[in-house]
C-alpha cells in the first residue's frame, strides 16, 4: 500500500513539474523584462558581442567633418537635401523616443540625440514615430515645450529633420495635424502634411535628395532629384473594415505608386512607424543582422493594400525602415528591399537590454547603395550580429484581428504541446491507477 501511494505521489509531482515547465517556457518567450540600471548604461556588451571586436567599431570624434557648410535653402527658406561631394548622404533615424514619460528620461533623450548627432554628423534626421507619449500631454503648451527639447539638438547643429507619426504621438490634447503644424513651424523641419486629399493619416509625403552640384531653389522639383525619401503615416484606423489599426492602406499605396511612376522610379528609401508583417517572414527565412527580442510583436495587416508587394513591383524603394517594437533592431534583404528596424532611441516607455541608439543609413548616389549600422549612446558603431534561419526561434505571422493579435515563437509552442501530451498521459495514468 505504501509503495502504491509512493508511486502516485511521484507521478503527481512529475505532472506538476511538467505543467510548470510549460508555463516557464511560454512566459520566457513572451515577456520582456525592463532593463536594470546596469544594462541601460552598460556599453560592454551588445547582442552577446564584445563591442570592441566582432562587428563593432569605436568612435573617433576627430574624423568628423561638417557636411552642413554651404547648405542651400529653397524659396520658403527650408533646407534643400543634397548629396555631398563624395556622392554620400547620411541619415540618422531616431525612433520611439517617447518624450513625456519622466523628466529624467527626457533629459537622457536629449543627451542620446546630441551624442549620436555628434558621433555621426548626418545630413538629415528622420523621427519615425512615437516621438512623444501623447497620453501624457493634456494641453498645447506641453507639446510646444517638448518640441523644443526634441528638436533642440538638430537646431544647434543646423541639421534638417522630418517626422512621421507612431501610434502614441496623437493620443493627447492635440491632433496629429496640429502636432505636425507645430513641427513645421521650425525652419529646419521638412515635415509636410498630406499633399493629396483623402489619404489616411497626416504625414504621407516625399522628400527629394538632389545631386551635389544642384543650385536651384525648388526643393519640390523631383525631375532634378537624384533620389527620393518616401514617408508614410501608419497611425491610421480603419484597416480591414475597422477591425485593426496601424496598417498602410490602399490609397496610401496608390499615392506612392503614382509618385513613383511620375518620378521615373528613381532610387528611393522609405520610412514608417509600424513594421509590415513581412519583417517576421524575413526573420524566419532570410539572413538578417541584429536581434529579435520583442516577441510580442504585432503584425499589422497589409494584404489588402499590397504595401511591400508594390515596392517589389515598382523596384525603386531599396530600403524601408521603421520602429514600434522596442526590442527589435534587425535588418535584412527582402526581395531586394532592406527591411530594417531602428534602434529604440528614447528612455521612455518599455526598454530592452540594448543601449539606446539610432539606425544610421549612408546612401551612395551612383551606383545607388545603402550602408547601414547602429550607433549607440556610448558611441559604439555596431554592424550587428548575423542571424540565419533556424527552427528554434521562428515566429508565426499572426495579424492584428480581434482575439488573435500576437506573433508567437514556434519552438516554445512545440515544447508546450509535447509537455501537455506527456502531462496528460501522466494524469490519465494516475486516474486509471487510482480507480
Amino acid at each position: 500500500m505504501f509503495l502504491q501511494n509512493k508511486k502516485i505521489f511521484v507521478l503527481i509531482i512529475l505532472s506538476i513539474i511538467i505543467i510548470k515547465l510549460v508555463d516557464v517556457t511560454y512566459s520566457k518567450n513572451n515577456n520582456i523584462d525592463l532593463p536594470s540600471k546596469k544594462n541601460i548604461y552598460d556599453s560592454e556588451e551588445n547582442n552577446g558581442q564584445n563591442l570592441n571586436s566582432g562587428g563593432t567599431e569605436e568612435f573617433n570624434q576627430k574624423n568628423i567633418e561638417s557636411s552642413h557648410i554651404g547648405a542651400i535653402y529653397d524659396v520658403n527658406n527650408k533646407p534643400i537635401l543634397k548629396y555631398n561631394k563624395d556622392n554620400k548622404f547620411k541619415i540618422v533615424q531616431f525612433t520611439d523616443l517617447h518624450y513625456g514619460e519622466e523628466e529624467v528620461f527626457d533629459e537622457l533623450n536629449v543627451k542620446v540625440e546630441e551624442a549620436i548627432l555628434d558621433f555621426e554628423n548626418p545630413d538629415f534626421v528622420m523621427l519615425s514615430g512615437d516621438i512623444v507619449s501623447g497620453y501624457k500631454y493634456h494641453k498645447k503648451k506641453n507639446y510646444t515645450d517638448v518640441w523644443d527639447l526634441v528638436t533642440g539638438p538638430m537646431i544647434k547643429r543646423g541639421i534638417p529633420w522630418a517626422i512621421t507619426f507612431g501610434n502614441h504621438d496623437c493620443e493627447g490634447f492635440l491632433t496629429c495635424k496640429k502636432i505636425a503644424e507645430i513641427d513645421m513651424s521650425y525652419n529646419l523641419s521638412l515635415t509636410q502634411i498630406n499633399p493629396t486629399i483623402g489619404l489616411p493619416g497626416v504625414t504621407n509625403y516625399h522628400l527629394n535628395i538632389f545631386p551635389y552640384n544642384y543650385n536651384g531653389k525648388d526643393s519640390s522639383d523631383s525631375s532634378k532629384a537624384q533620389s527620393i525619401i518616401y514617408i508614410f503615416d501608419s497611425d491610421t484606423p480603419g484597416c480591414r473594415n475597422n477591425e485593426v489599426w496601424g496598417c498602410i492602406q490602399k490609397p496610401q499605396v496608390e499615392w506612392y505608386k503614382n509618385l513613383s511612376n511620375t518620378n521615373n522610379k528613381k532610387d528611393a528609401i522609405a520610412f514608417v512607424h509600424i513594421p509590415p508583417y513581412e519583417v517576421v517572414d524575413l526573420w524566419n527565412h532570410g539572413t538578417v543582422y541584429g536581434s529579435f527580442q520583442d516577441s510580442e510583436i504585432c503584425c499589422y495587416y497589409t494584404d489588402e493594400s499590397k504595401f511591400i508587394d508594390t515596392f517589389i513591383e515598382q523596384g525603386d524603394v531599396k530600403g524601408l525602415y521603421f520602429g514600434h517594437d522596442h526590442g527589435n533592431d534587425y535588418h535584412g534583404d527582402y526581395h531586394g528591399i532592406d527591411l530594417g528596424y531602428g534602434r529604440k532611441s528614447g528612455y521612455g516607455s518599455y526598454n530592452t537590454k540594448f543601449m539606446q541608439g539610432s539606425r544610421v543609413l549612408e546612401l551612395t548616389a551612383e551606383p545607388y547603395k545603402i550602408d547601414s549600422w547602429i550607433r549607440d549612446f556610448a558611441g559604439i558603431k555596431d554592424t550587428q550580429k548575423i542571424h540565419k534561419p533556424n527552427f528554434f526561434d521562428q515566429y508565426e505571422i499572426i495579424c492584428c484581428i480581434p482575439g488573435d493579435i500576437r506573433s508567437k515563437p514556434y519552438f516554445p509552442h512545440l515544447i508546450s504541446l509535447i509537455a501537455f501530451i506527456v502531462g496528460g498521459c501522466h494524469v490519465g495514468f494516475i486516474i486509471c491507477y487510482v480507480l
